[in-house]
């Protein structure tokens, strides 16, 4: 079960409460507030009560452990349990003792089930298949707790009205039962086994919880209460009630003993059902003339009431002048078409992602060290340096990796060479400045020999001191640069990963916002939430004083952040606040929301398509389709690919963006590849949309936004 589904069972639970008591609400009134005067007058009067209860419990895991037993951490793979969910019941007796007319002890007697499912997030890893394949695997880890307790509780129970019960305290339990089994399980595919076992599952192991132990004490713990209940009286004695209760436990150490200093396990409970009440002193008061006469007064007493609440309802109303609205949001689309109740869908897609590199790296005025913005590792961290940690990057921030991805592939081939061509300005402050020009091509080979450890006969360094001006090059900064060549084309070939491609749809959603503060407007909100985990994430949010706009528009897939995460609805809340401070909240609008995982298409094994996304960026002197990344992928191309390029814009702003020429490369790429493709032009015809880009202040962030992104799609089984 999903931890969206934790708010939901609390909700319910809540409402089940109201549900069951407001209807009964005028009955118990007639009942109890009508029953003679010696049976609530006061709280020693009503006695000495006793009780049974049954609840249905709904455990929240708090959990991030690594394993049990603890002594065999080496043999996991090194991630977590993390929150999981479980269900039970719990039962007991109990005795109420009155100290004051407004509060008295309750002394219970109960077992409570705290089962649990625990799960570790999804991972993946290339795993084998029964045809003796390989593909990527998506995996967990579950650990499954069978939890019982015996114990003893002590609350107070305040009565701050009649009938409605408030209870505080805690709860001394021991475990009864603690077993548990965990095991690492292959989600997908359906056929996929690990390398190491050649089984669907590995790391099997159970048994009973070690450690269980608190305050010196076996099996103990410590639980603090807190509930609500309402008692509803069915004889008119009131000596006999059904109460509906809602408690809320959270326990206050750990499951475990000896837990390392940043893993837990805490479970915290939801309980709702009812108790049986007896009340033997109010049976012995009862008086049934009492209670008839009573009951009339009190029917009076309400009707009463019930006016003088509309009468004050209506002057409220009129005195206010405070009108709010939202609309019900409208979806915008990339080509700028609208949908009218939308549900926004979000899918997940198997996908690669390939950027090429430009072959240069690029100095500041006057400087022959690299700068900063290009990443670099230590020597000692050359022998575990991974390109998987390059997977989330955007392309700009992939190629500031170029130094580390040309070391790390000349270490894997051990025949390649590689040419270091330095340059400095033909004019100004560099102008003739050949010894410059020699440094910057030493600051590259020097990183390459101390920390990747490339002998000084593979490397070799030239200058080239006033080159011709090339294509695409109109800025001086442009010639700061070393020039890298090899003799083998996969040094500096593109990067390519395999990953998961999302989508979202509609790409934004319209607002339309309708404020009447008659006494003037102070200040407004918007926020656009949803229910992630146990918590309200927001992921849109905009406000202001006392003017506003008819219209606010959300990029919903602006920021990763801002993506819904899981299937449901998005709730749309208004807030108004007039110049007297008063306060106005539009009706809450709902979107439905549809998240469709990549794990869950491969687990139902439905028809799927494969989405791969290919980055071209033009090396300076170079067309966008020359080099060997365009060659690779105009020959992995078939007739039965759905293609859609789009070509990036350069410029330093919005306003100064050159959509035409990124539209002309981005038909470039369609001719020279030969296969019918859909354009996306860079002419956004709805303001929301705008061109992706960098800011343009050094050459490679220039020659990134001249990229044509180009979008295969495949269809897959």
């Amino acid at each position: 079960m999903k931890k969206a589904t934790i708010p939901f069972l609390c909700t319910t639970l809540t409402l089940l409460f109201v549900v069951v008591s407001c209807p009964l609400f005028a009955q118990t009134q007639a009942i109890v507030q009508t029953a003679p005067q010696a049976t609530t007058q006061a709280s020693d009067n009503d006695g000495i009560r006793y009780g049974i209860m049954g609840l249905f419990n709904y455990n929240r895991h708090s959990a991030r452990f690594l394993q049990l037993p603890r002594a065999e951490r080496e043999n996991l793979t090194d991630y977590y349990f993390q929150d999981g969910i479980g269900m039970g019941f719990s039962a007991g007796a109990f005795v109420g003792i009155p100290i004051f007319r407004w509060l008295n002890l309750d002394l219970r007697a109960s077992y409570v089930q705290r089962n649990g499912t625990l799960y570790s997030r999804l991972d993946s890893e290339i795993v084998g298949r029964r045809d003796g394949t390989g593909d990527v695997g998506i995996f967990r880890r579950t650990f499954n707790a069978n939890l019982a307790t015996i114990g003893s509780e002590v609350l107070l129970n305040f009565n701050p009205a009649l009938g409605l019960n408030v209870y505080l305290g805690g709860r001394a339990e021991w475990a009864i039962a603690k077993t548990y089994r965990q095991e690492e399980t292959i989600v997908a595919p359906s056929d996929g086994v690990f390398h190491d076992t050649g089984e669907r599952t590995r790391n099997v192991q159970g048994g009973t919880l070690p450690d269980v132990r608190n305050l010196g004490v076996a099996n103990m713990n410590i639980e603090v209460l807190g509930g609500i209940g309402y008692e509803i009286p069915i004889h008119p004695s009131g000596a006999w009630t059904i109460e509906p209760t809602l408690f809320y436990g959270a326990q206050l150490y750990s499951v475990l003993q000896n837990l390392d200093k940043d893993e837990y396990w805490k479970i915290a409970s939801v309980r709702g059902g009812v108790a049986l009440r007896y009340y033997p002193v109010r049976e012995a008061q009862f008086d049934s003339q009492l209670y008839k006469v009573k009951q009339l007064a009190s029917m009076e007493k309400q009707l009463s009431e019930e006016r003088k609440k509309i009468q004050s309802e209506l002057k409220e109303l009129r005195q206010s002048g405070v009108f709010v609205k939202i609309g019900l949001p409208d979806g915008l689309l990339a080509d700028g078409s609208e949908v009218q109740n939308p549900t926004v869908r979000v899918e997940q897609f198997r996908s690669s992602a390939t950027v090429q590199l430009l072959p240069h790296i690029f100095f500041n005025e006057n400087s022959s060290v690299i700068p900063a913005r290009y990443r670099r590792i230590a020597s000692s961290e050359r022998t575990s340096y991974s390109f998987n940690r390059l997977t989330k990057l955007r392309p700009l921030e992939l190629y500031y990796h170029i130094l580390n991805i040309i070391g790390k592939r000349l270490q894997e081939r051990t025949e390649a060479r590689l040419t270091l061509t330095g340059y400095s300005f033909t004019s100004g402050t560099e102008s003739g400045n050949k010894k410059l020009a020699q440094q910057r091509a030493e600051s590259v080979n020097d990183y390459l020999q101390d920390v990747w450890k490339i002998t000084a006969n593979r490397l070799t360094v030239t200058i080239q001191d006033v080159p011709a001006l090339q294509a695409g090059s109109d800025v001086e900064a442009d010639y700061r640069r070393v020039d890298i060549s090899s003799t083998d084309p996969t040094i500096l070939q593109a990067v390519t990963f395999e990953s998961m491609y999302q989508t979202v749809s509609p790409q934004a959603l319209r607002f339309s916002l309708d404020i009447n503060a008659g006494a003037g407007l102070k200040q407004w909100s918007l926020e656009v939430s949803q229910f992630e985990g146990n918590e309200i994430k927001t992921l849109f949010n905009v406000e202001g004083t006392n003017t506003y706009s008819k219209e606010y528009i959300w990029r919903i897939d602006e920021r990763p952040s801002s993506v819904p995460s899981f299937s449901g609805t998005l709730d749309s809340k208004l807030e108004v606040t007039d110049v007297n401070n008063r306060n106005s909240d539009a009706p809450i609008q709902t979107t439905p929301v549809e998240v469709i995982m990549l794990a869950d298409k491969i687990t139902k094994k439905v028809p799927d398509t494969r989405v791969d996304v290919l980055t071209l960026v033009p090396a300076l002197g170079k067309e966008i389709t020359e080099g060997e990344t365009f060659a690779a992928f105009k020959s992995s191309l078939s007739q039965n690919v759905a293609l859609t390029v789009e070509g990036w814009a350069e410029g330093k702003d919005d306003a100064s963006l050159n959509t035409d020429a990124a539209d002309a490369r981005a038909r470039q790429v369609i001719q020279a590849s030969g296969v019918p493709a859909k354009v996306v032009s860079s002419k956004k015809n709805v303001a929301w949309m705008k061109a992706l880009h960098n800011d343009a202040s050094v050459p490679e962030e220039r020659l990134y936004n001249k990229a044509v992104r180009v979008e295969v799609r495949t269809q897959v089984q």
